[in-house]
């Protein structure tokens, strides 16, 4: 059971990947399929590793609970954000493993080591300050727009806290692919990894995801794009895998 608060109302808990439960906020920021997927492209294990911009919580729960990470520290600038993030992490017992730090992504000198990190990931918002419709709701309007922390902003807090070698992995929409790739090279990485994730074959890509290495030297491979639901509606057995490490049980 996810511990709660005394009096605090308007949360729900959500069941992620089968095996986990996180809060959210019933009218507030809810994170997206993005976060599962983004935890899907990260390969290897890492020994130290960071969630910048963590909302929720989604992204250390998964990256420890099913072997990508021994321990993380995600990062949060909303307190009631961070607050429901470390109560997920005590509910499914991986405190010992998930630390939550209420704190600006432009401001971690003297909060995290720098060059300590194997792996950072990053799910920033989408789009930049005053671009589109701000949502009425001030925690989801800071969560998707740059208010606090630019895509930029993003990378470059990557590159302070990776070691030589330490890759980050980024999500975000396809338009920005230009920016994201100018700003990991301006800063340091090397993008090595792409792929798209399409909701069906032959609709437009929402997502791109993005593997870049702190001083690699390895060409960017263009993978396959990942196709999340088949002809027949059902989600594709890559897809499913990605959501549900452990099968669906």
């Amino acid at each position: 059971m996810l511990p709660g608060r005394s009096g605090f109302q308007e949360e729900t808990r959500d069941a992620i990947c089968g095996v986990l439960q996180v809060l959210q906020s019933a009218n507030g920021y809810r994170f997206g399929m993005e976060a599962v997927f983004l935890c899907g492209f990260v390969r290897g294990r890492a020994r130290r590793a960071v969630d910048l911009g963590t909302g929720s919580g989604v992204i250390p729960l998964i990256l420890t609970r099913f072997g990508k990470a021994d321990s993380v520290v995600g990062v949060e600038i909303q307190a009631p954000m961070a607050d429901r993030a470390r109560r997920s992490v005590q509910g499914n017992r991986l405190q010992r493993r998930v630390e939550i730090l209420t704190a600006d992504v432009r401001r971690l000198d003297g909060l995290l080591p720098r060059a300590a990190f194997d792996l950072i990931t990053a799910n920033p918002p989408y789009a930049r300050a005053g671009a589109g419709k701000t949502p009425r709701e001030r925690e989801r309007a800071l969560a998707r727009q740059e208010a606090h922390g630019t895509l930029e902003d993003f990378v470059a807090a990557a590159a302070w806290l990776l070691k030589p070698g330490g890759r980050l992995c980024l999500v975000f929409p396809p338009q920005r692919l230009p920016e994201a790739l100018r700003f990991a090279e301006g800063h340091g990485l090397r993008p090595t990894r792409l792929r798209l994730i399409q909701g069906r074959t032959g609709l437009k890509p929402k997502t791109c995801l993005l593997e870049a290495v702190r001083g690699g030297r390895a060409a960017l491979d263009v993978e396959a794009p990942l196709i999340v639901e088949g002809a027949d509606g059902k989600t594709t057995p890559e897809a499913d895998a990605w959501l549900y490490p452990e099968g669906r049980g």
